[in-house]
Parts: C-alpha cells; structure tokens; sequence
C-alpha cells in the first residue's frame, strides 16, 4: 500500500488558492461596479433635469432673445450673474453652478481643459464631464448649447448635475 497523504494536503492548498483569487478578483470588481453606481446615481436625476428646464423657461421668459446664450467666450457660468438669475430661484433649486458653452465636441473639449487646468471647481464635476457623451450629428455649433447645472441640497451634500441641449434659431 502506498501512502498518499502528501498529495491530499497540497490539493487543498491549490484549491484554497485558487478560490483565494477568485474571491479577490469578484470584490475587486464588485466594488469598481458599485462605487461607479454610486458616482452615476448623482448624474442626470430627473429632478435635476426638471430644474434645468425650470431655469432655461425663465431666462427664455425674462431675458429677451435669449441674450443669455450669446457668449464671446467658450464658457459662460450664470449662477453668479445676479442678473440674469435672481438669488431666490437660485436659493429654491439648489443651483451651485450653471454653465452654458456650445454643444460641439471641441467645445466640451475646451471645458475639460478648463477645468483641468487649476480650476477651483470639483473633481466631481471633472468626473460628470467625462461621463457625459457628446456627439456632434445634428448639433448646429452656430445655435445650440449645452447647459450644465450643478446642484446641491446642502453644504455637506454630494452635488447632482444635470444637462440640456439648448437650440436657439
């Protein structure tokens, strides 16, 4: 009779190892997936959209033709232009940030780099940017321009944001 313990014990040992990997390979991916999840859910919330709107209706109704979006520059943020929007509105909606720019690719483009280059808004942001898809079929660069909100409930909350198309003929 020959004696095969040896072999038992080192099964087990490759087995356990093999299972070892396999458990630190799913939580690894699990938490990516669910910290993404996380990020995403503060993206594009219907509320939020709903609040763009909101915003958009009352510039189109109090500002005359839409002199809001005629920017010289690629970037324009109008949540710190009292003028344009009262501090009430601001107050009700939660509005942190508003930005109008033109909804071509190179302009988003142009805002990223913005952003990137020591600018005191939040990775937060940075991270929606990169999530939002730009796609230049059927944008008129001339007339169309994408209004990003960032909104937040209160100082120590995570800010939401949101975005629209806005066209002007």
């Amino acid at each position: 009779m020959k004696n095969n313990k040896g072999f038992l014990l080192a099964e087990t040992i490759v087995t356990v190892c093999v299972i070892a990997t396999l458990a630190t390979s799913m939580y690894i991916y699990i938490s990516r997936t669910a910290n993404r999840f996380e990020e995403r859910n503060n993206y594009e919330k219907v509320v939020d959209v709903y609040k763009l709107n909101t915003i958009k209706t009352y510039l189109d109704k109090n500002i005359k033709e839409a002199s809001y979006l005629s920017t010289s520059s690629i970037i324009r943020n109008l949540a710190s232009d009292t003028t344009k929007i009262p501090s009430t509105l601001k107050t009700n909606l939660k509005l942190e940030n508003l930005f109008i720019i033109s909804a071509s690719k190179d302009s988003m483009s142009g805002f990223k780099t913005y952003l990137n280059s020591g600018s005191v808004y939040t990775k937060s942001l940075k991270d929606y940017l990169n999530s939002i898809e730009v796609n230049d079929d059927g944008i008129d660069v001339d007339h169309d321009y994408r209004m990003i909100g960032m909104f937040k409930e209160d100082s120590n909350s995570t800010p939401t944001f949101a975005n629209i198309v806005v066209s002007v003929k």
